[in-house]
């Protein structure tokens, strides 16, 4: 098979951000090539990717400076295989609600221990109880956003189940405006992925390169995220709640084809 029909069978018919499509599924697409025909599960693919991102975790465990940047790289292992299993489970004509969730909770484990591990690693070398804290507290910032878009899902899953009728149009009100607006999105951007693992790399370059392994870079990044990531999740669920923004989705009748588009949240999750 032709790597463009390929494509047109294993690619999801939703929108990606840069990266995924430039970068992620040029390398994605050429492992599907490699082996849908052979006889591999794509649920095995999928715990490839949660080993891949455990090493990665267990890497920046040890918090040396090349030990945190195969923990970026094996990171990176994790995202691409992250792409292999559903597009191999189309290739081969196999998707299942099963392997969806298994793929979504991949996502939930790692993403949340990325940070834990990195603030232990910190706290193991510094002897400092504050990066083991920031730790924690950007591995739950990272897990309520989450939340709250799973959250979200559930309620608009069961109101068009339930067939409500039309949704209640909220107050259209802006929680933030003007440059506050701007500096939330690009902050909301640097607090999904692929922008977290993209940072986390460039963070491991520059700590072996520059800064000869003292970690300074790591430091800064783990109280960035441990603040970032929880004003994001908290700043999102006000706007949710002040605006009603859920209930100004659409109907009945569009909100199923608006969650299998991801237009609820704005494209790829987090």
């Amino acid at each position: 098979m032709q790597i463009g029909e390929l494509k047109e069978k294993a690619y999801k018919k939703t929108r990606h951000n840069w990266y995924a499509l430039n970068v992620t599924h040029r390398c994605s697409i050429l492992i599907v090539k490699l082996i849908y025909k052979r006889d591999i599960s794509p649920d095995f693919i999928t715990l490839l990717s949660i080993i891949s991102g455990l090493i990665a975790c267990a890497f920046f465990l040890l918090a040396g400076p090349f030990s945190c940047l195969i923990g970026a790289l094996f990171l990176q292992g994790f995202y691409i295989l992250d792409a292999v299993d559903g597009q191999l489970a189309r290739a081969q004509g196999r998707p299942s609600t099963t392997g969806a969730y298994f793929d979504y909770i991949s996502n939930h484990i790692v993403h949340s221990l990325v940070f834990i591990t990195i603030g232990l690693g910190l706290y193991r070398h510094t002897a400092s109880p504050l990066y083991m804290f920031a730790g924690f507290l950007a591995g739950w910032g990272m897990l309520f956003m989450y939340i709250i878009y799973d959250a979200g899902y559930n309620i608009l899953f069961n109101t068009a189940r339930k067939g409500m009728g039309e949704a209640r149009q909220g107050d259209s009100i802006e929680v933030l405006t003007g440059h506050a607006k701007r500096s939330f999105m690009v902050l909301h951007w640097l607090c999904t992925y692929p922008a977290i693992m993209n940072v986390i790399t460039m963070a491991a370059l520059l700590n072996l390169i520059f800064f000869s392994g003292n970690g300074v870079i790591f430091r800064c990044l783990i109280v960035f995220y441990a603040v970032s990531l929880n004003a994001v999740w908290f700043l999102k669920f006000l706007k949710r709640i002040k605006i009603k923004e859920l209930d100004s989705i659409g109907n009945c009748t569009r909100l199923p084809n608006a969650i299998k588009r991801g237009d609820f949240k704005g494209g790829d999750r987090p």
